[in-house]
């Protein structure tokens, strides 16, 4: 078993591991191993995302979780966005040493809802106008993503959405909730709810006011490596801290 920690990244629904890559930069000068694993449909062409069903999202990060478990003795959670709701999964199931969730769908109005419901009988894909959520536009040339996905699997996602929301009083994790005041992609109030409704005893949430929804590459990136670096010492053990 390694000694040194390591933290699961987990990215978001249309994303890829790369939404990381500065964090795991930051957080390997810091001491930390990371691992970010490509979700199911990810990483190739919006097509793939047609066949894929929330269970093979929680199949791959039950994998990735238990593939680090394995190898390390403290393994820390982060997940962005749809990542978020896939480590607040795993939360629900495994005991890890803390988890971070940056800009975390947990719920959607049910007239949203149902409206995407309805449309999808008639539409089939949903295409992004302006690219990715990201105030930084320098960043956005870092981040890859899909410009498009069948409503298939953003059905798949709010199914997804559910079920991980029906389980929050299971989380007793430590855990640290960052959302953007600005984020045009997940309302703001979700941070909230995820902070009121998870039993951890140890928890914290921070609002962000210069990013858009894509957080460890935006503006306030520097801000979220501070508090995930911070977090992640406050719940240390003495003998880790000082390793």
């Amino acid at each position: 078993m390694k000694k040194k920690p390591v933290f699961l990244l987990i990215h978001g629904f249309t994303g890829h591991p790369a939404s990381w890559s500065w964090m795991q930069e930051q957080l390997r000068q810091a001491g930390f191993d990371t691992y970010a694993p490509t979700l199911s449909g990810h990483g190739t062409t919006p097509a793939a995302l047609s066949w894929v069903r929330y269970q093979d999202w929680l199949d791959d990060v039950e994998q990735a979780f238990e593939k680090v478990q394995a190898e390390y003795e403290t393994v820390f959670v982060a997940g962005l966005s749809m990542g978020g709701a896939l480590s607040l999964y795993l939360a629900q199931k495994y005991d890890f040493k803390g988890l971070v969730c940056l800009a975390t769908p947990v719920r959607v109005a049910p007239w949203k809802a149902l409206a995407f419901r309805a449309v999808s009988l008639v539409k089939k894909w949903t295409y992004k106008k302006d690219g990715p959520d990201i105030r930084d536009r320098a960043a956005r040339s870092i981040m890859r993503s899909y410009d498009a996905y069948p409503r298939r699997a953003g059905k798949e996602f709010l199914k997804l959405i559910r079920l991980v929301n029906r389980g929050l009083s299971h989380v007793t994790v430590p855990i640290l909730i960052m959302h953007s005041r600005q984020d045009h992609t997940i309302p703001v109030d979700n941070a909230r709810y995820i902070y009121e409704h998870v039993a951890s005893e140890h928890k914290k949430i921070v609002l962000l006011e210069n990013s858009y929804h894509i957080l460890p590459l935006d503006f306030d990136k520097e801000i979220i490596r501070d508090e995930i670096l911070a977090f992640a010492a406050s719940i240390a053990k003495p003998e880790e801290a000082a390793r």
